[in-house]
């Protein structure tokens, strides 16, 4: 049992000796001393003022345009090739980081592709994309209607 009469003592051991049956002494090799000391400093002195520490202080996040150490920007070329050759299938969302705009083209054609048998849903759908497609191109290339940035904001290279 501990208590305030055996501060620093349980079971008949001091605190911090080794367990009994374990091997005593440094391992073959070490500097002699406790090897559990580290290597002093030199110059390097903190005294303990009896004060506790200082709680860190909350600092805001970086202002809108400050471009963040771990999100990489991405190019405009890039997206601007991504959108001519895949915008069908909507890959340049999809590497901008606009999920949601990116998984509607491909899921309205497939809707589109499984009512083939009406004829006529599929040509309204699929000129649609097609449209979406040329206005998308258009946007890019002028880098208007939010394709001047990646959906987290970071303008395009």
């Amino acid at each position: 049992m501990v208590d305030g009469s055996h501060e620093g003592q349980m079971n008949g051991e001091q605190w911090g000796a080794a367990p009994q049956g374990a091997p005593q002494g440094a391992p073959q090799g070490a500097p002699q001393g406790s090897y559990h000391q580290w290597p002093s400093q030199p110059g390097y002195q903190q005294q303990w003022s009896g004060q506790p520490m200082a709680q860190p202080q909350w600092t805001a996040p970086p202002a809108p345009g400050y471009v963040l150490a771990w999100v990489e920007q991405k190019s405009w070329v890039a997206t601007l090739l991504l959108v001519i050759f895949l915008g069908l299938i909507a890959m340049h969302d999809f590497y901008l980081g606009n999920f949601k705009r990116g998984i509607l083209r491909p899921l309205l054609a497939v809707l589109a592709s499984l009512l083939m048998w009406t004829l006529i849903v599929p040509a309204i759908v699929y000129t649609g994309l097609v449209i979406w497609w040329i206005v998308d191109i258009f946007l890019v290339a002028t880098k208007s209607s939010g394709y001047d940035r990646d959906a987290y904001g970071i303008p395009l290279i």
